[in-house]
């Protein structure tokens, strides 16, 4: 393969579908992603990212006649349980044990600024 040359340019009559392909799927596909990047963070963005094969795949189970065996829809099953534990917020992930080692009751750390203990 790699001694065959490049590829021959397309035909006249693939143009339109060429043009479609770089402009619509490629182009704006980029901005929509720089615009929800810029709107919604990073954290948020990157659970999306994780999302997008599998909108790929549901798109081809809904639109197309295509069947998925059971090992495939547990990884889809998988998936999603990844980035609904993904969502929790970091409160419940944190351990109760550090703020309590610091001697300031889980409660009335977490109803200060920041949930961290005042200095004496």
């Amino acid at each position: 393969m790699a001694l065959a040359g490049p590829p021959p340019l397309p035909r006249p009559h693939a143009w339109p579908g060429l043009i479609w392909l770089v402009l619509a799927n490629s182009a704006l596909a980029y901005w929509c992603w720089v615009w929800a990047l810029n709107r919604f963070g990073p954290a948020v963005m990157s659970i999306v990212s994780l999302l997008n094969p599998l909108s790929a795949v549901m798109l081809g189970v809904m639109l197309l006649p295509e069947r998925l065996s059971w090992p495939q829809w547990l990884g889809i099953a998988l998936i999603l349980l990844a980035v609904l534990l993904m969502k929790i917020p970091t409160a419940l992930r944190r351990p109760v044990r550090a703020k309590a080692a610091k001697g300031v009751p889980p409660a009335a750390a977490a109803d200060r600024p920041g949930g961290r203990p005042q200095q004496r």
